[in-house]
């Protein structure tokens, strides 16, 4: 089931901390890069000075790999001339050989560096003591921007990492000091964001939409002007639940035309409208359109926005091109969605449109 999952992603700040006071924070000076192993690239010896750099940790088994891939990419080739270095840092993984496989499987490209980070006992390397847990964060991925001085400059989920959050740091006008109040102010927020987080999805599974909205003016109270973007996500899904479907789909154009870039979040509001019930045809244009959106963002190599492509052309009619974008998803599925793709693609095939729970 997809519904949850962008949802995670865009309110990432209330799900990855350990608790703990931070030793790292914003605005400090970045640690070295110790990986065990170089796997892709030249080795990064230190922060040079007329670069920036994208430190981001993964693991072979965290999801979205291809998703996460396809944005370094995207930001290493258009960045990589202004000075930006991106580095895959794979976390918490005791074979090099499987973690390089696995880049090469998701699609990390020749623009990107790869670390491996050599586990020691109790299995914490280098790189994730001193960056990880040196800054409170308990699950990858996560991203490390480091400015041209050396210095932390912002720390998040590194599919909302935005071209302008680049250009300011590669031009000097990127404002450290903001950011760090705003991290500082997620932190101590960190806990009641949680419970508040909590009660806000519980209500809208259970589709107690008066009190969902209370819930949202709590959180924006918590949260820096830059990170409610996500309340619209639980905004969105509200609507739909409430059956207004003229506000959700102009809250869901919205959205889209503000975060291009975004696939996880352009391929969510698209599934959400596809599986919402009836659609006009303008309906289902614009789920089409913000479908487009997540598959360019994501260089169509993601099985699970194919899969949301291929059921818009379906419902509008075009049944042999979903069939073959769904057997096109078929062959980038991965383990955890191999099966239900595999059958979507017989429900096309037999001419029907597979049911997806609301």
């Amino acid at each position: 089931m997809k519904q949850w999952a962008i949802l995670v992603v865009g309110c990432a700040w209330v799900l990855s901390g350990l608790g703990k006071e931070p030793t790292l924070k914003i605005g400090m000076a970045a640690p070295p890069l110790q990986p065990g192993r170089w796997l892709q690239g030249p080795p990064v010896k230190e922060f040079e000075r007329d670069k920036a750099y994208l430190v981001v940790f993964w693991a072979a088994w965290a999801e979205p790999g291809p998703v996460l891939m396809t944005h370094l990419n995207r930001l290493a080739a258009k960045f990589k001339e202004q000075g930006l270095v991106v580095l895959a840092q794979t976390v918490w993984e005791q074979d090099p050989a499987i973690a390089a496989a696995y880049a090469k499987e998701a699609g990390l490209g020749s623009d990107c560096r790869l670390a491996f980070d050599e586990p020691l006992p109790p299995g914490w390397g280098p790189m994730a003591t001193n960056w990880l847990d040196a800054a409170d964060q308990g699950a990858v991925p996560v991203a490390f921007l480091v400015d041209k001085q050396g210095r932390l400059a912002w720390i998040g989920h590194p599919c909302k990492v935005k071209f302008a959050q680049i250009e300011q740091l590669l031009a000097g006008t990127f404002d450290p000091k903001k950011a760090a109040q705003d991290a500082e102010t997620l932190r101590q927020n960190d806990a009641e964001l949680l419970k508040v987080w909590n009660r806000a999805k519980s209500c809208v599974r259970q589709q107690h939409w008066d009190h969902v909205e209370p819930r949202f003016e709590e959180m924006a109270k918590l949260l820096p002007e830059g990170e409610r973007d996500c309340l619209d996500l639980l905004r969105f899904r509200m609507l739909l639940g409430r059956k207004n479907k003229g506000a959700a789909l102009q809250l869901a154009s919205a959205l889209s035309d503000r975060c291009p870039d975004e696939a996880l979040l352009q391929n969510q509001l698209a599934w959400e409208l596809l599986i919402s019930g009836p659609l006009e045809a303008a309906d289902l244009d614009l789920a089409e359109k913000i479908a487009r959106r997540a598959n360019e963002a994501a260089a169509g190599q993601d099985a699970a926005i194919l899969d949301t492509l291929a059921r818009a052309f379906f419902l509008k009619g075009r049944k042999q091109e979903a069939l073959e974008l769904q057997e096109k998803a078929v062959k980038l599925a991965t383990e955890n969605n191999r099966e239900e793709l595999e059958a979507t693609l017989r429900s096309y095939q037999a001419g029907k449109l597979p049911y997806s729970e609301p």
